[in-house]
């Protein structure tokens, strides 16, 4: 029987891991609260940044809303 071989195993597995790493941030969000996912001064900084850009309204932009969380250095998926 030949041995196989994968092409580029450190690629897949980089694939992998994001993966996972996705899917996990993904299920923090679904089901976590939010109080446990930030401290206090963090969800009020996010509060405050979120008044910031919002102008009053109850609704932000997606692209201002991207600035806004790389401003505070998170970065989620589009999704």
């Amino acid at each position: 029987m030949p041995k196989l071989s994968l092409a580029d195993p450190t690629r897949l597995l980089e694939k992998a891991m994001e993966k996972t790493k996705q899917d996990r941030a993904n299920f923090r969000v679904q089901h976590i609260p939010i109080e446990e996912m930030f401290t206090a001064q963090e969800l009020m900084d996010l509060k405050t940044a979120f008044e910031a850009v919002s102008n009053g309204e109850a609704f932000v932009n997606q692209e201002s809303l991207k600035a806004l969380f790389a401003d505070m250095q998170i970065f989620p998926t589009d999704e």
